[in-house]
C-alpha cells in the first residue's frame, strides 16, 4: 500500500517504516510481521540503498541491521544523524549477534543515536508494540506541523498585508473635535493615538492636513515623527473634506500610513545585496587561490580537473593532485557542506593537511585516518567528506579509501561500473578505521572522481544522475580534459549548479 493510498483512505498521515538488511528472509520476516499496522513499509539491502531511499522518503522509524557488508548499521546510523532532515528519525538496531552486548556493540547502537537495540530471535509483539509508538509519534508530529504550517502561513499572510498596507483610517466629526480611528492605529502608532473628545492627535502635523482652509477637497502631508517609543517613522497621510450643500465642513476622512518599513526594507535590501555580492567575490578569489592552478605530470597518466561554484555564493568543495616520492600519483577530493568564506577556509584547512599528511603516509587509509583526527581536533561541527586514491602510473593499480564520499567511476572497453568502496562515516564522525579498496586501470582505462553537486538535484532522482553520469564517461573522449568538458556539457546543461561540484578525471 503507497503513503497515497493511506492518505486518501484513512485521512490520516501515512508513517511509512524503512527495513534494512542485507538478507532477504531477514527483510521478509520482518516486513510479515508489521504489514498489520497497515503502514508503507520500505526496504534496502545496505546502508547505502537506505540512504538512497532517505534522500527520497520520510520515515516515521528505521529497523536497520548491524551487521551489513560495506557500510554497516553504525555507520549507516552516523550518517542518518549527520543529516538535519533525518535526524531525529527513531532508529531501533536490529541484530542476530547474541554476543552483541558482551562486543559494545548495545553501547556503540545507543551512542549511534539508537533508541532500542534488539537481539534475535526477539518477540513479535514486542518489536510491533515498539513500532506502533513511535508510528503514532509520528503521526502526531506531522499533524502538529501541519497545524503549525498552516498557521504559520496565515501569521505569513497576515503580516504581508500589515506590511504593504501600514495602514489606519479615521474620521474627525467637526463639531466637536473628535477623531475616531480604525483597530490598525493602535497597532501602528500606539494607544497614544485614542485621545478623548476634542483633545489633540499627537501627530504635530494634523492641524495642517486637516484644516480646510483654504476651501479644498483633499489634503496630503508627508512627514516624519518620532513616536514616544522614541523611533523615527515616515509618514503619508491623506484627507478628505465632506461638506454640506452650504459649503461648510462636516466631517473630514482619511488614511494614514506608515511607509517607514518600505523605506528601511529598501535600503537594507540594497546593503544586504552589497554585502553578499562582496563575500561571494571574496569567497570565489579565496576559493580560486587555494585549489591547485596546475596538475602534476606523470608519465603514462592523463589528469583533468574543474571546479565549478554554485550559483549563490562558493562551497567547500575541493580536489588535489600530487606525485608522492615513489612516484605514485595521489588524488584527493571533497566536500566541506556549506558555502561562503568559512565553508571555503574549513576546504582549504583539509586540502593542506591532506597535503601534510602524504608526505609521509602512501596508504590512502592512513592519510583519511589522520584526517578524522584532526578533523575531530578542530572541534569543528562541519561535515567533511574525502576520499584518497594512490595510483601507480607504472601498473595502473589503484588504492582508494573513503570517508563519506561517493563512490567514484571507472571505465574500460565501454564499459563503467561505480567501484564499490568500503565507505567510513565522515571525517570527524567516528573513531572508524578506513578501509581501503584495489582496483586496476588498465590501458585506456578512466577513473572519475567528483562531489555531490555533480549528481543531486532538487526534485530528481539520484540513481538516474548517476546512471547518467556513468553513461557519460562511457562514452568519454579522446583526453581526461574532454571527459570532464562532457561532464559539465551534459550534467549541468542550464550552467552553474545550484551546488559547487569539483570533478577530476585520470586516463591511462
Amino acid at each position: 500500500m503507497s503513503v497515497d493510498e493511506i492518505v486518501h483512505n484513512d485521512g490520516e498521515v501515512a508513517s511509512p517504516i524503512l527495513v534494512v538488511d542485507d538478507r532477504e528472509d531477514s527483510l521478509r520476516a520482518v516486513c510479515a510481521v508489521l504489514e498489520p499496522l497497515g503502514q508503507p513499509l520500505i526496504t534496502a539491502r545496505s546502508g547505502d540503498e537506505a540512504l538512497r531511499h532517505l534522500l527520497r522518503e520520510h520515515v516515521a522509524v528505521i529497523l536497520l541491521d548491524v551487521n551489513m557488508p560495506g557500510l554497516d548499521g553504525f555507520s549507516t546510523a552516523a550518517l542518518i544523524k549527520r543529516r538535519q532532515r533525518t535526524r531525529d528519525i527513531p532508529i531501533i538496531f536490529v541484530t542476530a549477534d547474541r554476543d552483541a552486548s558482551e562486543r559494545g556493540h548495545v553501547q556503540l547502537g545507543y551512542s549511534s543515536g539508537a533508541v532500542d537495540f534488539l537481539v534475535k530471535p526477539y518477540d513479535a509483539w514486542a518489536l510491533v508494540s515498539k513500532v506502533t509508538v513511535f508510528i503514532e509519534l509520528h503521526r502526531r508530529a506531522e499533524q502538529l506541523r501541519r497545524r503549525v504550517d498552516e498557521l504559520q502561513a496565515s501569521r505569513a499572510a497576515l503580516s504581508d498585508a500589515q506590511r504593504i498596507a501600514r495602514l489606519a483610517s479615521f474620521r474627525v466629526d467637526v463639531s466637536s473635535g473628535a477623531v475616531a480611528w480604525s483597530e490598525s492605529a493602535v497597532q501602528l502608532f500606539g494607544r497614544q493615538i485614542v485621545t478623548p473628545n476634542g483633545e489633540p492627535t499627537p501627530f504635530p502635523f494634523w492641524s495642517d492636513l486637516v484644516n480646510a482652509d483654504p476651501a479644498r477637497d483633499f489634503g496630503h502631508v508627508q512627514t516624519q515623527w518620532t513616536s514616544p517609543d522614541g523611533s523615527a517613522l515616515t509618514l503619508v497621510a491623506r484627507a478628505e473634506f465632506v461638506r454640506d450643500r452650504a459649503g461648510r465642513v462636516r466631517s473630514i476622512s482619511g488614511t494614514l500610513q506608515d511607509i517607514t518599513e518600505h523605506d528601511a526594507t529598501r535600503r537594507a535590501l540594497a546593503t544586504t545585496t552589497d554585502l553578499l555580492q562582496r563575500e561571494q567575490e571574496s569567497a570565489t578569489l579565496l576559493q580560486a587561490a587555494l585549489l591547485p592552478k596546475v596538475l602534476p605530470a606523470a608519465p603514462g597518466l592523463d589528469l583533468a580537473a574543474r571546479y565549478l561554484p554554485a550559483d549563490v555564493g562558493v562551497g567547500g568543495d575541493w580536489y588535489d593532485a600530487s606525485i608522492q616520492a615513489d612516484g605514485r600519483v595521489l588524488l584527493a577530493i571533497g566536500d566541506v557542506a556549506g558555502h561562503g568564506i568559512a565553508a571555503a577556509t574549513t576546504m582549504n584547512d583539509i586540502r593542506v593537511a591532506s597535503r601534510a599528511f602524504s608526505l609521509n603516509e602512501s596508504s590512502p587509509s592512513r592519510i583519511l585516518q589522520k584526517l578524522n583526527s584532526f578533523s575531530r581536533a578542530t572541534r569543528r561541527g562541519d561535515l567533511v567528506t574525502a576520499l584518497i586514491v594512490s595510483l601507480d602510473p607504472v601498473t595502473g593499480e589503484a588504492t582508494l579509501a573513503s570517508a563519506g564520499h561517493l563512490p567514484p567511476v571507472l571505465t574500460h572497453d565501454g564499459h563503467a561500473q561505480f567501484i564499490d568502496l568500503h565507505v567510513t562515516p565522515p571525517l570527524g564522525v567516528s573513531i572508524a578505521q578506513p578501509e581501503e579498496t584495489h582496483v586496476v586501470l588498465e590501458p585506456g582505462a578512466t577513473l572519475v572522481l567528483y562531489t555531490d553537486g555533480l549528481v543531486e538535484r532538487r526534485g530528481g532522482s539520484i540513481d538516474d544522475r548517476l546512471a547518467q553520469l556513468a553513461e557519460v564517461v562511457r562514452e568519454g573522449g579522446q583526453t581526461a580534459a574532454d571527459i570532464v568538458d562532457q561532464l559539465v556539457e551534459r550534467m549541468l546543461p542550464t550552467g552553474r549548479p545550484s551546488d559547487d561540484v569539483a570533478v577530476i578525471a585520470v586516463k591511462r
